[in-house]
């Protein structure tokens, strides 16, 4: 979502050091008032961190897994590589590459 922003709310933010992006994560993660208004409650930051926190330990483990995709979409087959096919396949070597 990209907001409209009013002169008055540009210089607010500035002066308060709050970002464009800021202002998006908490329309996006925040809680909806009565007023239209977003407010971004502790209970809503925490919810987004864990989320977060588990979307980080899902890329650890599933770092150099490769996903192989049919010209349909269809996923074909699923591997975890190593550096060296890593490698071979960034350059357009690898001789099992579908």
């Amino acid at each position: 979502m990209s907001s409209l922003y009013s002169n008055h709310a540009k210089t607010r933010m500035q002066n308060r050091g709050v970002s464009n992006t800021d202002v998006e994560l908490v329309i996006n993660t925040g809680t909806a008032l009565y007023d239209n208004s977003v407010i971004l409650l502790k209970r809503d930051a925490e919810r987004e961190i864990t989320k977060r926190k588990n979307e980080i330990k899902m890329l650890e483990r599933l770092r150099s897994v490769r996903v192989v995709l049919g010209s349909n979409g269809t996923v074909i087959t699923v591997y975890k590589t190593n550096r060296k096919i890593e490698k071979c396949l960034l350059n357009g070597t690898h001789k099992h590459s579908h």
